[in-house]
Formats: structure tokens, C-alpha cells, sequence
């Protein structure tokens, strides 16, 4: 378990993250900042630091906008379970 999340809800999360994107629920680039930064599918989990060179974001920026894609995803997830 890394980031805190268990490996269940990751397992969750993958499942439904490519449907929310087909439903136009989400966003693709939040769908890509989860899956980055959570290692979600083949990906390695990136750290905050290599999330804002991916992004070219500042780490402020970067922040702001993992907070959100954390935020959307998980509510979004809420509401369907």
C-alpha cells in the first residue's frame, strides 16, 4: 500500500477510471495525474516532484491541480458506490 490508499481501492479506482472518462464524467488529463501519480495500470507511482516536470506545472500549480483530480475522482466514486 502506497500514498496511504489500500490496494483494494486502487484496484477500484482502475476499474473505473477509463469508464468515467468514457462517459465523459472525467477529465483525461485527471484520469492521467490519478494514474501517475497512484502507479495505477502499468505505471510506477511518480512522486510529487516528477508529477510537476510530467505536468510542466510549478509545484504550487501542481498541487492545486493534484488536489483537484484527487477531489473529482473520490467524489465521484462516492456517489457510485
Amino acid at each position: 500500500m502506497e500514498h496511504g490508499v489500500s490496494d483494494e481501492a486502487l484496484v477500484y479506482v482502475e476499474a473505473r477510471l477509463s469508464e468515467l472518462v468514457e462517459t465523459e464524467k472525467l477529465d483525461a488529463e485527471i484520469e492521467q495525474i490519478i494514474r501517475l501519480r497512484y502507479g495505477i495500470g502499468d505505471n510506477k507511482p511518480l512522486n510529487f516532484k516528477q508529477l510537476t516536470k510530467v505536468f510542466k506545472l510549478t509545484p504550487k500549480k501542481m498541487k492545486l491541480r493534484l488536489l483537484q483530480a484527487e477531489r473529482t475522482v473520490f467524489n465521484i466514486l462516492k456517489k457510485n458506490i
